[in-house]
């Protein structure tokens, strides 16, 4: 779909381009955005979501004489209500990570706002509840306040979340001098302990040696795992993932840890800890993250994401998140996430129903963690 549009004074701007499929050259223009552009904008984003049956992708540009200038991944996606009765909620919702993509933009803030225009009235014609937009925390414009008032202006909700950026363009002597001194005591510890990295290299490997491990141990720490397909096992091992686990001597899968890899950016995912290390105080995953960090520098790789921190911590465990994220000698980000609520209604009764079903569950003495969302499916750096 094509749109031309103009300005309060009848001059040209840019023409709206809407589709269900990927342009021709919609990876290129990501590649030669550089940092900022980030996977979630990408066709192995789009493919990757649709094969879950749970969203359904818009691809969005704005151009300009056959030049674009910036380019949108929308996600519509399908919710699930979270009960005894599971099934699909009526309404879904849009969301759109590391978007918009403006690499050459001469006014970032009036093509930002003909984005959001758009993707409001999208969200309105598909009965969407609410809109989530969260620019890449690696653009030059995702901590404008030209950009983030115009989020304001439509109604958008401001929400702020953070992450830690390694410079992996240092020498590997450097980014150890930068490291906390507890991040060197702990991967000495671990490199006397004889603990060795290993990548992980077939999807065979994968779902054995890591998927299962990664499981039992987020299982022992309380939190549950969204069960995948197969199908997405598989693309889960494309070129644009690395997995690795730490192993003791004896070949005991110790900790687990992946990565994103990304126009020169690597971020972690899907960090987990084995019960036998948690119990024997083996510092497993300070020493991937030191290993992995200079597998990603060995691969050019130039920057490290340790893929998110709460701004201010509300908990002894955001806290310890937070302490064993600072420690790698990165620069601190702290980036905007909006959230605009379509339906104030259904948002109401929802929160309503979630409070009720946890004052009843607590009343019959039924305990339940939420589940875990993994971090490259749902688009969202926490972890």
């Amino acid at each position: 779909m094509l749109q031309k549009i103009t300005d309060g004074m009848n001059r040209p701007t840019p023409t709206i381009r809407i589709a269900d499929e990927p342009p021709s050259a919609w990876d290129c223009f990501l590649t030669a955005a550089g940092r900022e552009a980030s996977l979630q904008q990408s066709c192995y984003w789009s493919r990757f979501n649709e094969k879950t049956g749970r969203s359904r992708s818009y691809f969005l540009s704005l151009e300009d004489a056959g030049v674009t200038l910036s380019q949108s991944l929308i996600l519509k996606r399908k919710q699930w209500q979270r009960s005894k009765i599971k099934g699909l909620i009526l309404f879904p919702y849009l969301e759109c990570i590391g978007g918009p993509v403006m690499p050459n933009a001469p006014d970032a803030a009036s093509l930002t706002q003909m984005v959001v225009e758009r993707v409001i009235r999208m969200g309105r014609r598909s009965l969407a509840t609410h809109i989530i937009m969260k620019p890449s925390h690696t653009s030059r414009y995702a901590s404008d306040g030209q950009v983030e008032s115009i989020y304001r202006g439509h109604g958008f909700d401001v929400d702020r979340w953070g992450t830690f950026l390694v410079d992996l363009g240092q020498s590997e002597d450097e980014l150890w001098a930068g490291l906390k001194r507890a991040a060197k005591k702990c991967i000495r510890k671990a490199q006397s302990q004889g603990l060795r990295m290993t990548r992980i290299t077939d999807h065979d490997e994968f779902v054995e040696r890591y998927w299962e491990n990664y499981v039992l141990a987020e299982e022992h720490h309380g939190r549950t795992v969204g069960t995948l397909t197969m199908e997405q096992l598989q693309e889960d091992t494309e070129d644009n993932y690395r997995y690795y686990v730490a192993e003791d001597a004896d070949s005991r899968v110790l900790a687990c840890l992946g990565m994103s890899v990304f126009n020169g950016v690597a971020t972690e995912i899907q960090s987990a800890l084995s019960p036998a290390a948690f119990e024997e105080k083996i510092p497993a995953q300070d020493f991937l993250h030191w290993e992995m960090m200079l597998e990603a520098r060995r691969i050019g790789c130039l920057t490290f994401d340790v893929a998110g921190v709460h701004p201010a911590p509300r908990s002894p465990a955001e806290a310890g998140i937070r302490r064993f994220k600072e420690k790698w000698g990165g620069r601190y980000v702290e980036y905007p996430i909006y959230r605009m609520n379509l339906m104030p209604l259904w948002s109401k009764l929802t929160r309503w129903t979630r409070r009720h079903r946890m004052v009843r569950n607590s009343a019959r003495g039924v305990t339940g963690s939420k589940p875990h969302r993994l971090p490259h499916h749902s688009g969202d750096s926490r972890s």
